[in-house]
């Protein structure tokens, strides 16, 4: 999916959330590179977002392809209300409210895709969910986990300041650096390719790892 493309579609998909949703949604695509977190996703399977928020990637990967199967999971209920109200009679995608714990608990996937989410767990939490995350997936099966990097130093203070704007003061976030996060998957047994993708005044970065 072209990024060019994905600010409309999303403008276009949430037409029926209230006004602030709508804008909030239509905002994240401006700074998240959606799509390249979309090019190294499987065109099939069972997906599960965690942390989805209004549902932005998750209503991209279902969108981009119907052999995809894919259930959206958040813990606020009133950006999850937003990402129902953008399901209407699709029957590949849906969204509930639960933990992220919860939402990765039983079961099987073979995708789990987790976007700005982590630097929102507490270290214990974010180790326990990686661990989960790789007994929920099949043999072969994906996580791709996109993350905020903590260099350059200038970019993680811009995120810092970005989370707090949102969060109407001080945020909690918890930034762990790349290699870190690769000690964490590859203790887990994951394998991990890192992928930088700069965009803006943030580091985006990548990690796509592999059961």
């Amino acid at each position: 999916m072209a990024a060019h493309t994905i600010p409309s579609r999303i403008w276009e998909l949430y037409n029926g959330c209230p006004l602030c949703m709508r804008l909030l949604a239509w905002a994240r695509t401006l700074i998240c590179p959606f799509d390249k977190v979309l090019s190294r996703a499987p065109v099939e399977g069972r997906f599960i977002e965690i942390g989805c928020g209004t549902g932005i990637c998750a209503n991209l990967l279902a969108l981009d392809s119907p052999t995809r199967s894919v259930a959206g999971y958040d813990l606020n209920s009133k950006v999850i209300a937003a990402a129902k109200q953008t399901v209407r009679s699709r029957p590949n995608i849906a969204f509930e409210a639960a933990d992220v714990r919860d939402a990765v608990a039983h079961g099987s996937a073979d995708v789990v895709v987790a976007v700005d989410l982590f630097h929102h767990l507490v270290p214990d939490v974010q180790v326990t969910v990686i661990q989960q995350v790789y007994q929920l997936l099949r043999p072969g099966g994906f996580f791709l986990l996109k993350e905020i990097d903590r260099c350059p130093r200038w970019k993680y203070y811009a995120n810092w300041l970005h989370d707090a704007v949102m969060a109407g003061g001080t945020p909690h976030i918890w930034v762990r650096d790349n290699a870190d996060y690769c000690r964490l998957l590859h203790a887990a047994n994951f394998t991990v390719e890192v992928v930088p993708m700069p965009k803006a005044y943030l580091s985006h970065v990548l990690f796509v790892c592999r059961r």
